[in-house]
């Protein structure tokens, strides 16, 4: 095996004759771990710092970038990452910490682990201050440009400058073993400043060929050099029949990364030093490297289960034991993922039929999920065939049963929660977002792989944020989280209000948090139109009952003189009446006076109780001495019109805590309204009582016409009479009254009549209204 290595300007290719021409010149390409951060592009991520001026998190996308461990901030200081994994070539940052004041658009570089290269990263902030405005840390955001990665300022590679030297040695078999040169100690300066300038190249060459050994090498001589060019020319001349050798991916690239950190140290301004000047060989050992890491794309290819990664309808990758199962040389011959398909791609699907490539169905069990790929989100596939049921026996068909059943389950769950409209949004312990289901991507506008990945305050509002992270913490540790109102933020940016709530969910990933959302945006569009119409009917009551009061004044006024004038007339203190045609006359005027003022008075308490602002004084009263004075008050007129009152009052009845004057007058009107509506022979029953509830109730029972639903409905409007009715002197205003009045003590007013049977009328009062006995 041979190793050459060449310092300075590269030498000149020289033919049988002597005569040499300079080799061509390429631009040499980037090393791919630079590509590789390249592809990443400009990713943003946020960061916190508690008071004391030490880090407490720094989101994914910058330790994707730079490495994890470069990214891992949590528990130091500025000063600190200073000192380990950041550059500040302006020196601004500290003083912005020290002032404790807001900044953007400061720019950095951060070191890329195992590696002499930086990205830049654009940083704001802003200090955080309590409700005490005491201090309490930072917050801030940050934009790692990672398609501008370049060499640190202090690299090594940029202080070294290249010896013009060109060294060919060959690589001896271990067991060989060969003095070193004398002039070991005159190049070992050189040779540690390009251990320092390749060290991370070295530490993933050696990762990739192997374990570390030092391999010695000794100069080469012209017998030597005369061996190895006669054994190129037979090469060239004879063909070989030996295959070509198979080179893995990981295998090419270590080949690559040498011939590019060899490459890199050729200067071409320099001339080629004479072949006397070179310099001798010296016995190197080589830097030893890190263990050898595994090749991923290697362990996909040998996994038992086939690994699919679309986008859309293009297949990214297949792993060979997907390409086997469907009958596939390679990827390229899949033209179309949904040729391999028999239905839909459905993420909630699980048991389902694929079709090879000669058309074949196989069945299998198909997962779906989403994750990062180098230039975006991209769905990810795990496929495992199920046995044929033909095959496999009873145990076979029972598991795939079992497995459809479980399949169709799981899409009954989620189709409930996609009728319910409920947003269900997955978190990991991070809080990043694992899954969004349908309702969810409707309500923010975002599909899931567009915000998998992402921080769950992307979909929360700004100033919603505390209460959101608050409610996941809570959840996280186990404790009972009631639902928290918050909003939410769209696409376009508008806010959502939103009902939240969290819970710690277990899946095949650990432990997880779901956080359940619930728009209440038509909740709270109705609520507010509600609160509108109420505060409109409020002042119009309330103009209503001021009107109706101005009013009422206004009438009572000159009534109150014609009563009393027609009072003196009818008493005939000034002189007799000389035609008692006069003083029927005089008794009709006084009777209609006070006729009005009664009208205008129960007109008032309506308007009154109708706007809430009745006057009421709630005291302790016995119901059944009420009752009975109002039914004395009525007896006369029932004995006129021959018509039998009855009562039955319940003995020991508890107090009830009501306005006086109010339940007088409710009483009076009901009873009246019996005595009025019955015919002659009929019968008013007046009766109280206790339910087994603890509620007092008030019955006035008749046997009057009685009344169907729609005449029940028209007598309960004002001013509106029942056609039926024995007797138009009413007003029209009793039962309206009645019921606002009963209404405005808090009691219960209900109705029940029968055309041709009478009518019954409950008032009833709460427990809480009803005064314990003593």
């Amino acid at each position: 095996m041979l190793l050459t290595i060449f310092s300075g300007d590269p030498p000149s290719m020289a033919g049988e004759d002597g005569a040499g021409a300079p080799a061509a010149e390429d631009e040499p390409s980037p090393a791919p771990f630079v590509e590789r951060v390249r592809r990443h592009g400009r990713r943003r991520f946020i960061w916190s710092m508690d008071q004391t001026g030490r880090f407490l998190s720094i989101s994914a996308p910058l330790g994707e970038v730079v490495g994890p461990e470069n990214a891992s901030l949590a528990g130091m200081t500025w000063d600190e990452a200073l000192a380990r994994l950041v550059i500040d070539p302006e020196g601004r940052l500290a003083e912005c910490f020290a002032a404790r004041s807001t900044w953007s658009d400061e720019t950095v570089l951060w070191r890329v682990a195992d590696t002499s290269y930086v990205v830049p990263v654009d940083l704001g902030g802003m200090p955080v201050f309590g409700r005490g405005h005491e201090f309490e840390g930072f917050r801030g955001f940050g934009l790692c440009r990672a398609d501008e990665i370049q060499p640190a300022p202090d690299s090594p590679a940029l202080r070294i400058a290249p010896a013009a030297v060109v060294e060919t040695v060959e690589v001896l078999p271990e067991e060989t073993t060969i003095s070193p040169a004398a002039d070991v100690d005159a190049g070992a300066g050189e040779l540690e400043a390009a251990d320092l300038a390749f060290g991370p190249l070295h530490a993933q060459v050696g990762a990739q060929l192997g374990g570390a050994r030092s391999v010695p090498l000794r100069p080469v001589t012209s017998e030597t050099a005369s061996r190895w060019a006669a054994a190129g020319r037979a090469e060239t001349s004879v063909p070989s029949v030996e295959p070509k050798p198979f080179l893995s991916v990981a295998e090419r690239g270590a080949l690559h990364e040498i011939a590019r950190a060899l490459g890199a140290r050729l200067h071409p301004d320099q001339d080629e030093p004479p072949p006397g000047s070179r310099a001798s060989a010296e016995i190197v050992p080589l830097s030893p490297g890190r263990p050898r890491e595994p090749d991923a794309f290697r362990i996909l290819e040998r996994l038992p289960v086939g690994v699919l990664v679309l986008r859309g309808d293009t297949a990214l990758f297949a792993n060979r034991t997907l390409l086997d199962l469907l009958d596939y040389g390679e990827l390229g011959e899949i033209k179309g993922v949904s040729r391999i398909f028999t239905g839909r791609l459905d993420a909630r699907q699980g048991a389902m039929t694929l079709l090879g490539k000669t058309g074949r169905q196989i069945p299998v069990d198909v997962r779906l999920s989403s994750l990062e790929w180098t230039d975006g989100p991209v769905s990810l596939l795990v496929v495992r065939a199920l046995p044929k049921a033909g095959g496999e026996g009873e145990f076979a068909r029972s598991l795939e049963l079992e497995v459809a059943r479980r399949d169709a389950r799981i899409r009954e769950y989620r189709a409930m929660f996609d009728i319910a409209g409920l947003a269900v949004v997955m978190i990991d312990p991070v809080g990043r977002i694992i899954s969004a289901n349908g309702p969810a991507e409707r309500l923010f506008g975002y599909s899931e792989n567009e915000v998998a990945g992402e921080g769950f305050t992307t979909l929360i509002a700004v100033d919603s944020h505390r209460a959101a992270i608050g409610l996941v913490d809570d959840a996280r540790e186990a404790q009972e989280a009631p639902e928290v109102e918050l909003f939410g933020r769209a696409r376009s940016g508008s806010p959502i209000p939103l009902l939240a709530r969290a819970g710690r969910v277990e899946s095949e990933n650990g432990v997880v948090t779901a956080l359940m959302l619930r728009d209440v945006s038509g909740f709270r569009r109705t609520e507010a139109e509600l609160t509108s119409a109420r505060r409109s009917a409020e002042e119009a009551a309330s103009r209503q009952a001021e009107f109706l009061a101005r009013v009422s004044h206004e009438i009572r006024t000159p009534l109150n003189a014609i009563i009393g004038f027609a009072e003196l007339m009818l008493e005939e203190r000034f002189g007799p009446i000389g035609n008692e045609r006069y003083k029927h006359y005089l008794r009709d005027i006084h009777d209609s006076g006070g006729h009005v003022v009664s009208l205008v008075n129960d007109l008032l308490d309506l308007a009154k109780v109708t706007a809430g602002r009745s006057e009421l004084v709630f005291t302790s009263l016995d119901v059944n001495e009420i009752v009975g004075q109002s039914v004395s008050i009525m007896q006369p007129a029932a004995t006129r019109e021959r018509i039998l009152m009855r009562t039955s009052f319940a003995s020991g009845l508890p107090r009830l805590v009501a306005d006086e004057r109010s339940i007088r007058q409710v009483v009076l009107n009901l009873v009246s309204n019996a005595v009025r509506f019955t015919a002659a022979g009929g019968q008013v029953i007046v009766s109280t009582s206790l339910t087994d509830r603890g509620e007092l109730v008030l019955r006035i029972r008749d046997t009057g016409v009685g009344m169907t639903p729609e005449e029940i409905q028209d007598a309960m409007e004002p001013f509106r009479q029942v056609s039926v009715v024995r007797r138009d002197d009413g007003t029209g205003l009793g039962l309206p009254l009645s019921k606002a009045l009963v209404e405005a003590n808090r009691g219960v007013f209900s109705l029940s009549s029968r055309r041709g049977e009478g009518t019954l009328v409950e008032v009833s009062f709460p427990a809480a209204r009803v005064l314990a006995e003593d």
